[in-house]
């Protein structure tokens, strides 16, 4: 009589385990840029964001969920969030020479 319950309760557990998990992970120590200092590093990069991007789908593939240009231990970078096989990753690259800062 109520069968389509169960499927739909588990499905919505599903979607707030995973908000949780993600309103709760432990923050990277990458800031995103808000000073005009860390605009100023953004400028002389070698890369821009779509780049990077580009770059981490490249090689791993899946879905960009967020990019954003931030500052690691004073350089500039850029952090991106990618969906793969129901994983999201986080990735921080380089803004300067291209490379992964953290895979």
């Amino acid at each position: 009589m109520y069968k389509g319950i169960g499927t739909t309760t588990a499905k919505a557990g599903g979607v707030l385990g995973l908000s949780l998990m993600l309103m709760f992970s432990p923050a990277i120590s990458a800031a995103p840029v808000t000073s005009p200092a860390a605009s100023m590093l953004l400028a002389q990069n070698s890369i821009s964001l779509q780049q990077a991007v580009a770059r981490v789908k490249e090689k791993y593939g899946g879905r960009v969920l967020k990019a954003e240009p931030v500052t690691v231990k004073g350089r500039a970078g850029y952090r991106i969030r990618v969906m793969s096989n129901g994983r999201i990753r986080e990735f921080l690259v380089d803004a300067s020479s291209g490379k992964l800062m953290r895979p």
